[in-house]
């Protein structure tokens, strides 16, 4: 089982940290120019600006010279599974147990770093109308889970489910093209082969992570 001072999670408050485009690829750099303002374009810039510099970090590598790719989908093998970073020169830096994810909403990032496969996901709280649409994506025990809950209880309580369901499958390298009504999660602390948990997340929003419990 991973020990959890094995997995290193960072909580980032996006307004204050360095945006450093200078370091990221050109990829990034074209999702970034898509957004359409220049606050969410300053945000995502600063989000990967951190994740390359922890993994820089730990690779004891320039953080510029990173270069990143995705597993295969580990249900339909699109390119679109896990992500994972490749060291200078092309080799993977997965080799030395070396897993990652980044997850930001709004102002807020959360990125995690662990020996063997890791999930995030951090959300700002939907309003009302909008939880109740969302809530219909979920297995229909997940359904019933937050509609028995108090209304002013429902948009948290959906919102920490939402997240530990997408960082489990981000972990698993599905994440949400995986049908979201599939599989009931709602215990997922109890998940075999993964340890699943909410995270302390600023007001307003929700955030988790998962880790498996040995390599996949």
């Amino acid at each position: 089982m991973i020990a959890l001072s094995e997995l290193n999670v960072v909580l980032c408050a996006l307004d204050e940290l360095p945006a450093d485009s200078s370091v990221l690829d050109a990829r990034e750099k074209r999702r970034a120019e898509r957004l359409h303002s220049d606050l969410d374009r300053r945000r995502f810039v600063a989000a990967h600006t951190a994740l390359r510099r922890e993994l820089g970090q730990r690779l004891e590598a320039d953080p510029a010279t990173l270069e990143f790719s995705c597993e295969p989908c580990s249900q339909c093998g699109g390119p679109h599974g896990r992500p994972v970073v490749m060291r200078p020169g092309g080799s993977l830096a997965r080799r030395a147990g070396l897993h990652f994810s980044l997850s930001h909403s709004g102002g807020q990032a959360l990125l995690a770093i662990a020996p063997t496969p890791v999930g995030v996901d951090i959300e700002a709280l939907p309003d009302a109308p909008m939880c109740q649409q969302l809530t219909a994506l979920l297995h229909p025990r997940e359904q019933a889970c937050i509609l028995s809950a108090p209304e002013e209880a429902q948009r948290t309580l959906f919102t920490r489910l939402w997240c530990r369901k997408e960082a489990y499958l981000k972990g698993l390298g599905v994440g949400f093209a995986h049908d979201s009504t599939e599989g009931y999660l709602s215990s997922l602390e109890h998940t075999p082969g993964w340890h699943v948990t909410n995270i302390d997340a600023p007001t307003g929003f929700a955030g988790a992570v998962a880790a498996a419990d040995a390599p996949l």
